[in-house]
């Protein structure tokens, strides 16, 4: 018996079981397939229209990820259709009388939060995400009775100690999810000994688990956005994240304002809690973020397939790493990545302390083919010097205090093979002794050993006062925001950077 000799009813049974992802293909098997699923092939036009790139900010509830979980609970089908998944909701106000009555069930229309059977409706939908079904949560149904009793008391935004719980549920119900950007609440997801700690870490443990195994929701996870602001004040712990990290699936992440610090003061530890288990990251760029050497290597430890890193690093609030150290950290990613990275970025947005060790070599990282730096990350002794700057600041008796002449140059600090090498200076002035120590050598070694380096760049914020050493080292110039009226800030200045967010805005579209 062919296909088509079956009863129509079955058809037709078949062709709703193809979608999402087989709908387009069996129907245009043959003409009379395609004329049997028109019904199914304009829904699924509509829900992938809708849903592909679903978010949170569409209603006059801000965060809203519940209203996401109603429409799911309606048509189980929505779920599979989310491949991009944004739940940043940055709008500000949301205290228009409007808004308000809506809130509130005053205003026109439906409003399902005023709607018992559809709440628990949403409850039952809840109960089958693999998240919920593998936290084990204690005291699930009262904790979902308080979450429904904040949803429709008028409030604006879901409390935000249990929002992690409803953006957990929601990544528990989709299957074919490809690019996520979290909620600036997941900042209180809990994790080591915080409350609430272990239904979190059980469930993610479990969903990845289940994940890796099969197809199943996140298994098709590969890349995570920036869910953060930048800023001084702007920070989430980078262990929250570390549960996602362990997903076969995902192989690149971008991030703003991580902390990775065990300072015992305002720093958030990293630590890797899946021993065992790799991550699958080719690519990782942090912007804004605060990570010290021992937090770098608790996670590239793990890291075997590291590619692409890039990192700027910022002071946080009450002066976390007030002091950085590039040496060591540097150290830290090639220990365990010297034989994987292809391209390294290391840039300062903000630092109010002292760089305690520059960088002076990344030949033990063999096969780097482009490297970015900010001249600061070179104004420290080396680290086998045995000198320190900063709080903790060591000479040892005798030797002379390090300065900015010992600096070497760039060409003997890159391995053979780099095909690019950018340099980004400051503004007014391009600090002339810095720069002057860094290209001292250039053309010599570029004569002699880098023969496959093909540009080396010097970036000037807002001025080329760098021209004349540009030109007698044989680097090229490239004045940033000269002779502009309005200049973006100089953390804009790296073109890493200004490539995260293209790259980042075009995921988020789903392009």
């Amino acid at each position: 018996m062919g296909f088509l000799d079956l009863a129509p009813e079955i058809i037709d049974v078949i062709i709703d079981l193809s979608l999402p992802l087989g709908l387009e293909g069996l129907a245009l098997t043959c003409k009379a397939l395609y004329g049997r699923a028109k019904s199914q092939i304009e829904r699924h036009n509509a829900l992938k229209r809708r849903w592909r790139c679903a978010d949170n900010y569409s209603t006059p509830t801000r965060s809203d990820t519940l209203g996401i979980l109603h429409e799911i609970s309606l048509d189980p089908l929505v779920a599979e259709y989310i491949e991009v998944l944004d739940l940043w909701d940055r709008r500000t106000s949301l205290d228009y009388p409007e808004n308000i009555a809506a809130r509130e069930g005053r205003g026109g229309g439906y409003n399902f939060r005023a709607d018992a059977k559809a709440m628990e409706k949403i409850w039952e939908t809840v109960t089958g995400s693999a998240f919920y079904i593998h936290a084990n949560l204690e005291n699930a149904r009262e904790w979902w009775a308080s979450l429904m009793e904040q949803a429709v008391d008028g409030t604006p935004i879901v409390d935000l100690w249990e929002s992690w719980r409803a953006m957990a549920m929601l990544l528990g119900l989709l299957t074919n999810l490809r690019v996520l950007r979290l909620s600036p609440f997941w900042i209180e997801a809990p994790y080591h000994d915080s409350d609430g700690a272990a239904d979190f870490l059980r469930g993610f443990a479990g969903m990845v688990s289940a994940a890796n195994a099969e197809n199943g929701p996140l298994s098709k996870l590969e890349v995570v956005l920036p869910f953060m602001s930048d800023g001084y004040d702007s920070k989430v712990g980078l262990q929250s994240l570390q549960p996602l990290m362990t997903l076969n699936s995902l192989t690149e992440m971008y991030l703003v304002g991580v902390v990775a610090v065990d300072d015992g003061y305002t720093g958030i530890p990293f630590e890797w809690g899946t021993p065992g288990l790799k991550s699958s990251l080719r690519r990782l760029e942090l912007v804004n973020s605060c990570i010290d050497a021992e937090g770098l290597s608790n996670l590239v430890a793990h890291t075997p397939k590291l590619e692409i890193f890039k990192y700027s690093h910022s002071t946080k609030n009450h002066g976390c790493q007030h002091d950085w150290n590039p040496g060591t950290f540097i150290e830290a990613l090639a220990r365990h990545c010297s034989n994987t990275i292809l391209e390294v970025a290391l840039t300062i947005d903000e630092l109010s302390g002292d760089i305690v060790n520059g960088a002076s070599s990344f030949l033990a990282l063999p096969n780097i083919q482009k490297l970015e730096v900010d001249i600061q990350v070179f104004c420290g002794p080396p680290v086998e010097s045995g000198q320190r700057l900063g709080e903790n600041a060591v000479i040892p008796q005798g030797d002379r205090p390090w300065n900015k002449e010992d600096i070497p140059c760039i060409g003997s600090m890159v391995p053979n093979n780099v095909r690019e090498v950018q340099i980004n200076t400051g503004y007014p002035n391009a600090d002339p002794t810095a720069l002057l120590s860094l290209l001292k050598n250039l053309r010599q070694q570029r004569a002699e050993r880098l023969h496959a380096l093909e540009r080396v760049i010097i970036r000037q914020y807002g001025g080329n006062s760098a021209q004349e050493i540009a030109d007698w080292s044989g680097a090229t110039l490239e004045a940033f925001e000269e002779d502009v009226h309005e200049m973006r800030l100089r953390t804009s200045m790296p073109q890493w950077k200004r490539e995260f967010e293209d790259r980042v805005r075009s995921l988020a579209r789903g392009e």
